[in-house]
């Protein structure tokens, strides 16, 4: 199932696994804090807005941040996935 966050993802404890079918979604204006080695997204995400960004990716144990610059465009949508190859 997919999740939508609108306001905060507070990722104080634990990783989120996502799919391309049961995608995590960044709404606009939306946040994240918390994101550690053992706390951050295994698998996709997608940030939707206008606003710069840092994706809290990963994959098992770790943590490997991707950041964006902001799009000019409020209905932007950009997503994001770490593979540790």
């Amino acid at each position: 199932m997919p999740i939508e966050v609108t306001v905060e993802l507070d990722l104080d404890n634990g990783i989120i696994n996502s799919t391309a079918t049961n995608l995590l979604y960044m709404r606009d204006n939306s946040t994240v804090s918390s994101v550690s080695d053992a706390s951050h997204v295994d698998g996709p995400i997608e940030k939707i807005g206008n606003d710069a960004f840092i994706f809290p990716v990963g994959n098992n144990a770790i943590y490997r941040p991707l950041e964006m610059s902001n799009p000019s465009s409020g209905s932007a949508r950009f997503r994001a996935q770490y593979f540790n190859v």
